[in-house]
């Protein structure tokens, strides 16, 4: 069974109010709007360095990863985002920090693909499996048995770190998957109705409709897909 997950990011000490009201701009702003939208918050409690928050929305809302956290981003002074599919072996991660008047700027994205690194914004201090080979190396590795590989080889084919963990480590150290944790929450608000942005109601998870999805049909991708 396959993870997958679009969550985003925020300062740990954020309460529910601030993230229900940043929610809710967002729709307010959006040109389209899915027919309902629940919002689901990391209890307090569970929370790092992040505390973790995703929508619920109906599956006939076509978004990108890209576009909802370009907008997402501009109700935070930082924000980060991640998309996690490890059935279609798709990651990406960006981190968003906004200064009082402008425009959210990216201060870290990247996404992998197998162990392929796409970075387009920011740099990456940490060492990771695949670190110190090139893609045609990585590609040509992929190619042979395990047996013809060094231990590193081999570690850089089938050890690799993908997105999420790359920029948590990088922004975020001790961390983790801390994210994929959401799946424990019981109670989402309201915020969007029938296309309309609606006054936040607290929903428990067996009330939900039962056609919701929390991942984009479609993602901008990366220059290895």
């Amino acid at each position: 069974m396959s993870t997958r997950l679009c969550v985003f990011g925020v300062d740990p000490e954020m309460d529910d109010k601030t993230i229900v009201a940043a929610a809710r701009a967002f729709f307010e702003a959006a040109k389209r709007r899915p027919t309902c939208a629940f919002l689901g918050i990391q209890q307090k409690g569970r929370t790092k360095k992040r505390r973790w928050l995703y929508f619920l929305v109906d599956q006939g809302w076509g978004f990108t990863f890209e576009g909802v956290a370009g907008g997402l981003a501009r109700q935070f002074e930082e924000m980060t985002a991640i998309l996690y599919h490890d059935g279609w072996g798709v990651f990406k991660f960006e981190h968003y920090e906004t200064k009082k008047g402008k425009a959210p700027s990216l201060v870290l994205g990247l996404n992998t693909v197998g162990p392929l690194i796409d970075l387009y914004k920011g740099k990456i201090k940490g060492k990771y499996p695949q670190s110190g080979f090139t893609v045609a190396q990585l590609r040509a590795l992929e190619k042979k048995s395990p047996d013809e590989l060094t231990e590193a080889e081999l570690a850089a084919v089938s050890e690799y770190a993908n997105a999420p963990r790359i920029g948590l480590d990088e922004l975020f150290p001790g961390e983790g998957r801390e994210f994929i944790r959401m799946g424990y929450e019981t109670k989402f608000h309201r915020i969007v109705e029938g296309g309309q942005v609606v006054e936040a109601k607290i929903v428990k998870e067996g009330d939900l409709p039962g056609d919701l999805t929390n991942f984009p049909e479609d993602w901008e991708g990366s220059q290895y897909a």
